[in-house]
């Protein structure tokens, strides 16, 4: 399901990775903060969440972007992905650093973010990343929708410039498909932080 990380991770990097701290001018709105620092390519913002990361005060944006790739069709079709950043603020006032967090590719429809919020996956003193992502189905006997949850170690300093991907537990809390399958009713187990959460308290203890 993740088809995601390291090449774009060097592909984007010099969109998204300036090395400098990013001044948030006194008059901007969350949103428009997020806006003048999208990547260059990306369209608009689809999802935006302002939230305390172990303490530390992040802005949480997935930007919307649209992209042909020869590599993957030979029709000149458009795909749709998702690319992840956060704005954590710096000692500096009103300063913040880019991290990139991900990206997140279509599975059949566009990826939808539905949730992102913190918990302890690992049984250390801190809360990782977890973001529930789902995908519209809708094909020949198939209606519903496929759930997706990815995991993100905690961040220890300024220092790091992209968040590690937990892949071994996000498979563990992974939804999977929900909705009609060729008639047969299919409840992904996890789909929401509740579920995902009760799960992580039963592994982690």
């Amino acid at each position: 399901m993740k088809n995601i990380v390291s090449i774009f991770i060097i592909i984007l990097f010099p969109l998204l990775i300036s090395g400098q701290a990013i001044k948030k001018h006194s008059n901007d709105s969350i949103e428009e903060f997020a806006l003048r620092n999208k990547p260059e390519k990306a369209e608009k913002i689809s999802f935006i969440k302002v939230a305390k990361w172990n303490s530390k005060e992040g802005i949480f944006v997935f930007y919307k972007e649209n992209f042909k790739d020869e590599n993957l069709t030979s029709d000149n079709k458009t795909y749709t992905r998702l690319i992840g950043n956060l704005f954590i603020r710096t000692p500096k006032n009103n300063k913040y650093k880019r991290i990139l967090i991900d990206t997140i590719h279509q599975e059949g429809g566009d990826p939808k973010i539905e949730d992102l919020f913190f918990a302890n996956a690992d049984n250390d003193q801190y809360d990782e990343l977890i973001i529930i992502t789902s995908w519209n189905q809708r094909h020949y006997q198939i209606s519903g929708k496929i759930y997706g949850t990815f995991i993100y170690d905690e961040w220890k300093n300024l220092n790091i410039d992209y968040l590690i991907f937990q892949e071994e537990i996000s498979k563990i809390v992974d939804g999977g498909f929900d909705g009609n399958r060729e008639g047969e009713i299919v409840k992904a187990k996890y789909k929401n932080r509740d579920e995902i959460i009760s799960k992580l308290k039963e592994m982690t203890h």
